[in-house]
């Protein structure tokens, strides 16, 4: 039988010049991970099921919530939240909270495959941001434990403030190339 080895990065065999590396800003990609994509017209089902995954209830509109199972939840919009896992805990937590799915109380889809993360840090990461970026990414505004559906370039992003200057940003797959261009030209006036 063929032994088939999967991509942990979406970049990694292309010549993306990442990761950029300035004295105050540093992008990459990071590798894949679980995610999940939760939808129910229940809230108390969501947050059995964040409690399930150690959590008092569902994060509320704009922010995310981590867990000491290292687990991320992230409201993405009414009723609908992204679970993110390594992906050593894929298939258990797939099992665990489609459990509490079935019956058509709810939906479960996995989108691992068709997203790119990227990390973004240090002291410039903010104003970076901010440059293309269709939201107000003032600290003092998107603060730590935040996320948002956003514009980047024109295109859909979801970011998370997940440490002070620190950020993940989160594209369709496809995406990849031409988003992957777009920062490290972005990122040339703060080397």
């Amino acid at each position: 039988m063929a032994k088939l080895s999967a991509q942990m990065t979406v970049l990694a065999d292309l010549d993306s010049n990442l990761p950029v590396n300035h004295p105050h800003l540093h992008i990459c990609e990071i590798e894949r991970h679980c995610i999940l994509r939760l939808q129910t017209t229940q809230q108390s089902l969501a947050d059995d099921i964040a409690r399930q995954c150690g959590i008092p209830e569902m994060p509320k509109p704009g922010y995310f919530q981590k867990t000491k199972a290292g687990l991320t939840i992230v409201w993405a919009s009414r009723m609908e939240w992204l679970i993110f896992a390594s992906l050593d805990n894929e298939e258990s937590l797939i099992r665990t909270v489609a459990s509490q799915v079935g019956g058509g109380k709810g939906c479960l889809t996995q989108i691992s495959d068709s997203r790119v993360i990227f990390s973004i840090k240090g002291g410039d990461a903010p104003d970076w941001l901010a440059k293309n970026c269709t939201f107000d990414t003032d600290i003092n505004v998107f603060r730590v434990g935040m996320a948002s559906t956003a514009r980047f370039n024109q295109y859909a992003a979801m970011i998370l403030h997940v440490e002070h200057s620190s950020y993940r940003i989160y594209f369709d797959a496809p995406l990849a190339c031409y988003i992957a261009k777009v920062m490290i030209e972005a990122a040339r006036e703060f080397a």
